[in-house]
């Protein structure tokens, strides 16, 4: 189907390799401890010894008794329940100073209050919870100290802070710790993305096209058709075709232009009537958008953070490769020159537009009006973006999300592109801003124009509108 030569090749002896890839950085991002990633999120360099020193902390916190609980080991201690003694509710620690007020123990993520059957509470925290202190009272109200039986100090003295409460051994851990959070939230790298799409596009193209066309039969002066076809997952995916009428003129293939719906799902950014200017138009609704939502939908509110805890099963996945699989269909007409295909959009339908481009080089020429999906982690810290707003309102702004959208990202795909790109941004466009759709822009190695209108909103442009038909002409016009 698609030229074994495109920036994704998709031999199907690499089915095993792409499938056995371990993203380790992505492993890391979801286990590691949230302080300590969230410190290594900044300069990777001039955060390191921050990282290191709150890993320092977070392990202290964790093994706060470990040094004066001797002959025990940092993992695997498991709490002692005592004689007369229940597990009560957690207490915060922070509010526990008092020798023998209530408290906690924190320790490996075990948190106890202990009370015993008279309500006298058994006590194991100082000013900072380094050691453990047991002290409880029998069921005759005896006071009992029991704690060098438990390889404990009963000096004031030998309470340590949690600068102190690290051995070697534990400091080493911290190092360990410190690293991996860098290591986990360094970007994706290229070749996770590669082997991403690799495996993407073998898998669609498992999958037959098993293609219908249906005659609208509506009074236009072009034909309209409704064509159904299956694509990624055995989804079906529904579009609209129209295809100019020639009349006397000698049939010939015809470039064809490929436009996807912006991100309510409906509206698309090149018009059925624009046929009529010589070209065979195909309107793509991926999955779950506009008429395709008949066919099938998501089970969640958004399509961006669907199932978004990793690329693989995200939204956009099937939604790149339903328009990909657009393509496919087209070119299993005869009445389409192959070497004469476009893709275009607007926001959501302009970001798709430059990402399939780049996966797929049968395209050769795209059109992105202020583009969506753009530079996704800036995006994600600018007020007012789209991006922003729904990664917010999913409490999945954070680095697991965004390395996951990361794989559907312009800017991290772009490189690979090999068509002449027009792209526009807007100086008032909040929604998606126009500093990502310039990062985009500076990617595309290739022939690129950037129409940039300093009071241009997130909406249509009469002055892009002309441009878009002069490149398209241009470079898969007809002839």
């Amino acid at each position: 189907m698609r030229d074994t030569k495109t920036a994704v090749p998709h031999q199907r002896q690499d089915v095993r390799e792409s499938r056995s890839f371990v993203n380790l950085s992505e492993i890391l991002a979801s286990v590691l401890p949230t302080p300590v990633l969230a410190a290594s999120i900044q300069n990777p360099v001039s955060k390191f010894m921050q990282s290191f020193t709150i890993a320092r902390k977070w392990i202290g916190r964790k093994a706060a008794i470990a040094d004066d609980l001797r002959g025990h080991a940092l993992i695997g201690f498991r709490p002692v329940v005592f004689e007369h003694l229940q597990i009560g509710v957690t207490v915060d620690i922070n509010k526990s100073r008092g020798y023998d007020e209530p408290c906690a123990i924190d320790y490996l993520g075990f948190r106890r209050r202990f009370e015993n059957a008279n309500g006298n509470y058994f006590a194991a925290t100082n000013e900072d919870l380094p050691i453990a202190r047991r002290r409880w009272s029998t069921v005759n109200d005896e006071r009992v100290t029991k704690e060098k039986q438990f390889g404990l100090s009963s000096k004031p003295e030998s309470r340590v802070n949690r600068q102190s409460v690290l051995h070697p051994g534990n400091r080493m851990i911290c190092v360990i710790l410190a690293w991996l959070g860098l290591a986990a939230t360094f970007p994706v790298g290229a070749q996770d993305i590669h082997s991403f799409w690799r495996s993407t596009l073998i898998s669609l193209d498992s999958e037959p096209v098993e293609a219908s066309i249906e005659d609208t039969r509506e009074p236009l002066p072009y034909k309209k058709y409704r064509v159904e076809y299956r694509s990624l997952g055995g989804i079906r995916i529904r579009a609209f075709l129209a295809i100019p009428i020639r009349g006397g003129e000698k049939p010939h293939p015809l470039p064809a232009i490929v436009t996807i719906p912006g991100y309510g799902g409906f509206q698309q950014g090149i018009m059925l009537e624009e046929c009529q200017r010589g070209y065979a138009i195909l309107q793509v609704f991926p999955r779950s958008q506009g008429p395709s939502s008949e066919l099938w939908k998501i089970d969640g509110p958004e399509k961006l953070t669907w199932n978004l805890t990793q690329p693989q099963g995200a939204y956009y996945q099937g939604a790149y490769a339903d328009v990909i699989r657009g393509i496919d269909y087209l070119l299993s007409r005869g009445d389409i020159d192959r070497e004469r295909i476009a893709i275009a959009g607007t926001s959501q339908g302009g970001g798709i537009a430059l990402a399939v481009a780049s996966l797929d080089h049968r395209i050769k020429a795209v059109v992105a009006h202020v583009p969506f999906l753009c530079d996704v982690r800036r995006a994600a810290r600018i007020e007012g973006s789209l991006i922003k707003k729904l990664l917010d309102s999913a409490q999945m702004n954070d680095e697991q999300h965004l390395r996951a959208l990361e794989h559907f990202d312009p800017l991290r795909l772009v490189p690979a592109l090999r068509s002449p790109a027009l792209i526009s941004s807007g100086g008032k466009d909040s929604v998606c801003p126009a500093e990502t759709i310039r990062a985009v822009f500076d990617s595309v190695p290739g022939i690129k124009s950037l129409f940039h209108d300093p009071d241009l909103s997130h909406t249509s442009s009469e002055r892009f509108y002309r441009m878009t038909w002069n490149w398209l002409d241009a470079y898969v016009g007809p002839r």
